[in-house]
């Protein structure tokens, strides 16, 4: 592990900030186990999900990325704030996030109204050198534009750890299903583990099932080809169990215009 990556995990970020009950990439309570994985998933392939990137760290498996054009994926800002260029890599096309077609990042941009100790804006683009090939195993999405309706059911794609923080990760590649939950529904829960909601932040939550886990970050809620909501934030309390809590979302919908600009991808109707 490199002193960077170590660094990373230990960086105290907007979870600590904020309370002990939130658990995000870099926030102290998230563990060093940084495979990707989905509790309760069922073994997939990339062929089903051939827009599921990884961004790794150092080499490392770090956060998970959505391709959305020739040659850019999408992320939260968490997972790139404070990084440069040369410690992040991408990789597409694989069933275990590290074997696949792997890409140098030439440049990456949050949100110009992201600013690192919230959750608002929580969005990244993450632009690679080169451009993808596209392939069974690799295509883009298109980005949604119009809120889901509550309790849309929503597939969720990542890589590896299956049961709670600590355990082991295999890195298959593993699928679940999200529902959308309602926005009221959604501020409830956020303000109760102490954030503030505001218009670009969703949840997703399957009771008792599906739940997302360290390392899970930016994992996206694809609909009828369109990723409407990536993975930001848990809480601690049954993190990654069957008595998980939502799963904060960064809202892409809310964006929709600004990813659009910034990388070239489509609109769900497009």
């Amino acid at each position: 592990m490199s002193v960077k990556f170590f660094f990373a995990l230990l960086a105290l970020g907007v979870a600590s900030c904020v309370a002990s009950e939130l658990v995000s990439p870099k926030s102290s309570a998230a563990n060093s186990n940084t495979g990707l994985g989905i509790y309760d998933g069922k073994k997939t392939t990339i062929q089903k999900h051939p827009y599921v990137a990884s961004l790794l760290l150092d080499g490392s498996l770090w956060c998970a990325g959505t391709v959305v054009s020739s040659n850019w994926i999408i992320t939260i800002a968490e997972c790139v704030y404070s990084l440069s260029t040369s410690d992040l890599s991408v990789v597409v096309g694989s069933n275990d996030g590290l074997n696949g077609k792997k890409y140098t990042v030439k440049s990456f941009t949050t949100h110009p109204k992201y600013s690192y100790g919230n959750f608002d804006y929580d969005f990244a683009c993450v632009q690679v050198s080169g451009k993808f090939k596209w392939s069974s195993k690799t295509k883009p999405i298109k980005i949604g534009t119009k809120e889901p309706k509550a309790n849309t059911k929503f597939t969720v794609a990542g890589y590896g750890v299956t049961s709670a923080v600590g355990a082991p990760a295999n890195n298959d590649l593993l699928q679940g299903t999200l529902m959308w939950e309602s926005k009221s529904q959604c501020k409830t829960f956020l303000e109760s583990i102490g954030i503030t909601w505001t218009p670009r932040i969703a949840c997703g939550y399957n009771k008792g099932k599906t739940t997302l886990c360290q390392g899970d970050w930016a994992d996206a809620l694809v609909y009828k080809n369109a990723v409407y909501g990536i993975f930001a934030v848990g809480a601690t309390s049954g993190f990654c169990t069957s008595d998980a809590q939502p799963s904060g979302l960064a809202d892409v919908t809310s964006v929709a215009s600004w990813i659009k600009k910034v990388t070239g991808a489509k609109y769900d109707y497009e």
